[in-house]
């Protein structure tokens, strides 16, 4: 005779135990907006470099064409100050969460 059992409640009754644990490592919000944060400044910074990349290629082969280098040489300027703002927002960004953290700015 075949006899089938209902399945056994597990110590998960949700079944999410495979959830990456690191999701869910922040406890408090500053971390959480630390982390958002810095992946946003990355990725602009990732396209900033790639604009120097860019404004460089377009400077090196304007063969005398002046529009061209002019082109050129303002998309690597203004590549290079985006830059310095994401480097400066990092730094800022991280010194204002752990000011809050540390409690400096409560006090």
């Amino acid at each position: 005779m075949l006899v089938i059992h209902p399945p056994m409640p597990s110590a998960d009754p949700l079944g999410i135990s495979g959830i990456d644990p690191s999701i869910s490592q922040y406890t408090n919000l500053s971390g959480l907006v630390i982390q958002i944060v810095n992946f946003a400044l990355g990725f602009v910074g990732i396209i900033a470099i790639i604009m120097v990349i860019l404004g460089g290629f377009w400077y090196l082969t304007a063969a005398g064409k002046e529009d061209q280098a002019k082109k050129g040489l303002q998309t690597l300027m203004y590549a290079l100050v985006g830059i310095v703002l994401i480097s400066m927002a990092f730094v800022i960004v991280n010194a204002v969460t752990g000011a809050a953290d540390s409690g400096f700015l409560t006090e």
